[in-house]
């Protein structure tokens, strides 16, 4: 293995950011900046004002229809009702988010603030091995020794641990200088 100094280099992950789709206040429980999430992890919870009203008064106008079951279009109304609630059910839990990757919350909106549909709720990024790039800039003459699929270690600057890694590809690149072109005299 040979040691490659690299000139400059950058460690980037894909971040996903986590937007508020309604109206209302983030929940007490929304998962701390640091925290390492799994796929399928809950992260942060919505409470919505209006869909909380709305639920309730779907819930009282069910019971006060179960209280006069004696009149015969009730069961109709009934269902219609239960019908509502289940919507606005499914519309609370799609008010919770949880997380899509193996990833790591870089920024979390503080519990109880007040958000609008857009607001930012929290921030990931990616930290799975498979999904982590550094892209580093290497002299002309060490690109020589470098090639696709070669195993390598990426110590960061002022680190003492490495990670394994392997080279994906490598580039050459240049900017081209202008230049001008002189015809012979004849």
């Amino acid at each position: 293995m040979t040691r490659i100094r690299a000139e400059a280099a950058a460690i980037s992950a894909p971040r996903t950011d986590l937007i508020s789709h309604e109206y209302g206040s983030v929940a007490p429980d929304i998962v701390g900046v640091g925290a390492k999430a799994k796929p399928g992890q809950f992260l942060a919870r919505v409470v919505s004002d209006d869909l909380e009203a709305s639920m309730k008064m779907e819930e009282a106008d069910l019971a006060l229809l179960k209280e006069s079951e004696s009149v015969p279009s009730s069961a109709g109304k009934q269902e219609i009702i239960q019908g509502r609630i289940a919507a606005l059910e499914r519309r609370r839990q799609a008010l919770s988010y949880r997380s899509q990757c193996e990833c790591k919350v870089i920024w979390a909106a503080p519990p109880n603030s007040p958000v609008a549909p857009g607001t930012l709720l929290v921030s990931l990024v990616a930290s799975g091995a498979d999904q982590i790039r550094v892209e580093a800039l290497v002299s002309p003459a060490d690109a020589l020794n470098i090639s696709p699929g070669q195993m390598a270690t990426v110590t960061p600057a002022g680190s003492a641990i490495g990670r394994s890694a392997h080279v994906g590809a490598v580039k050459y690149e240049f900017v081209p200088y202008p230049c001008k072109l002189f015809a012979d005299k004849e």
